[in-house]
Formats: C-alpha cells, structure tokens, sequence
C-alpha cells in the first residue's frame, strides 16, 4: 500500500504569536525535502507530526486516517532531530540494541545486522558513539531511526554540519530506504536541493510557497532584464513583476525582473531567462 501523510488546515502558535498558519501539504513515500530559513517554522511543523507538539487547529492524516485514531501513531512515525544526543561511552551496536528493547522492536542479531547494513555501519558496530565523525553520527540517527520499521521517518536538518562528500553518503543511503516509506527532512543548504528528490517543498513564514519535483521548480520562476521604460509599462499595466537587482550597461539602468503573471510571460516570451536556485529561493522566501 503507498503511503501518504496529509496535512490539512494546520495552525501553531507561540504566545499567540503565529508560526504555522493554514498549512495544507501531501507526502507520498519517498524523500520529501523542505527548505526554509531558520526560524522560518521548519522543527516546529516536523515536532507537530512527530507528536511532540499538538496543533491549535488542523488534520493530520497518515493513509486517510486521522493522527487521534490511531492507537499510538509514534509507532508508525521515527523522528531525528537537528541535535542528536547519545551516550558517549556506548557503541554504536549496543545503542541501536537499546533502542529496540524501547521501541520493543525485534533484537535478534540479524535484525540489527540489516540496519547497520543499510546505514553502511557494519564495519563501526563495535566503536563508541565519541570516537565517530558527525557524518557517522547521523548515520547512527538513521539507523535508530529505521529500527520498528516506521511508515515515516522525519530528519530535522540531518546534513548540517556535514561537507559535501558526508552530504552526498547522508542522501544516498536516504534513497536507498525511501522505496516504501515516507521520508521528510528539511534543510536551509539550498546546495542540498536536487533532482534526487521526490518532492521539494518551499517553506518560509510557516507556509509552503512551492510543491513539486525539482524539475518543476527550477522552472516555476523565471526573470528577464528590462529597461527603465519597460518597468515603466509594467507599474502602468498592473502587472506583477519584482525587481532582483539593477544593473548600468552602456550608461543604460537595466533591471533583472522576477516575471510573475501569465500576461508579462507572453509580452517577454522570447527573452525569458530561468533563474538559478538562489533566485527561486530568494523570490519564494519573499513571499507573505
């Protein structure tokens, strides 16, 4: 059966102050990446659906089914926060032993041998948690993670720290385990966005601005340069548009110009430029 989380209608606040107003999103299995500033209400959605927190207001449904109907829906969620504490002095076969006994998972020594295989650990089973790198560690975080076999597996920031190459391991054992289960993680590295993914959601200001595979992200926005007469028709015509920046060629200001309606598109269909990913992040994040 193909998982699928719904969000309907999600409201948050901290001291009446709102953090996530009115969320609808879906995630199918697979790896969904949201990517938002900090402070823009990522950890407090991803605390929402790990159960940590409880919604003033909203649905969270897994497969149809409401969150409240379930008989303990933590068993079907795993959750990795952005500081992923152990015991220093534990090793890493004897931590993941712990954390089947608390989720009353299956400890046989296959079992955890699958784990550790699937999170590329085997060879550190016997090291203790302090003498691993921070990539190793959120390898441990994975496979802690996955024991009880959870419908959803949700990563808090799970790449920061780490450098390009630790970054690439982290995502590329996310793959291999996002077959039948639903994988969310979020992140502020806009590098970390890639085709790889499912689906990438734009997340600022506790809304999502944008949904959709990579692909269609890189070309939901695009810009064109124009003069100050052009810009000039613009305002006069009411059409949306936003300036990114300015630039002077041959004594001429010219402005690099997020395109936004359909009626702009068409007037400036042969100069259309795509923009890059810091533009869309820049041109979505903007957004109230």
């Amino acid at each position: 059966m193909q998982n699928i989380l719904e969000v309907e209608h999600l409201y948050f606040s901290y001291f009446r102050k709102p953090v996530i107003r009115d969320l609808n999103m879906k995630f199918s299995q697979g790896v969904n990446v949201i990517i938002g500033e900090n402070g823009g209400g990522k950890t407090t959605l991803f605390k929402i659906l790990a159960g940590i927190y409880q919604p003033k207001d909203g649905r969270l449904l897994l497969n149809g089914k409401d969150f409240s109907k379930y008989n303990d829906i933590r068993r079907h969620i795993s959750y990795l926060p952005q500081d992923f504490y152990v015991y220093p002095s534990m090793k890493v076969i004897d931590f993941l032993k712990l954390i089947c006994a608390i989720k009353g998972a299956d400890q046989s020594e296959n079992y955890l041998q699958s784990i550790m295989q699937m999170t590329d650990l085997t060879e550190f089973c016997q090291s203790k948690m302090k003498t691993l790198s921070g990539g190793m560690m959120k390898r441990v975080g994975i496979a802690q993670a996955l024991i009880g076999d959870p419908d959803i597996i949700i990563a808090d920031e799970p790449t920061a720290g780490l450098d390009p190459e630790q970054r690439l391991t982290f995502n590329r054992i996310l793959q291999s385990i996002a077959s039948d289960r639903i994988i969310l993680l979020s992140t502020h590295i806009i590098e970390d966005v890639s085709s790889l993914y499912n689906q990438i959601i734009v997340f600022s200001k506790g809304a999502a601005h944008f949904s959709g595979t990579y692909e269609e992200l890189m070309n939901s926005v695009a810009c064109v340069e124009l003069n100050e007469q052009e810009i000039a028709e613009l305002n006069k015509a009411y059409v949306a548009h936003k300036t990114v920046n300015t630039t002077m060629q041959e004594g001429t200001v010219r402005y690099r110009t997020y395109i936004e309606s359909q009626t702009a598109k068409q007037m400036y269909a042969q100069r259309l430029e795509k923009t890059n990913l810091l533009e869309i992040w820049s041109y979505y994040n903007d957004q109230e």
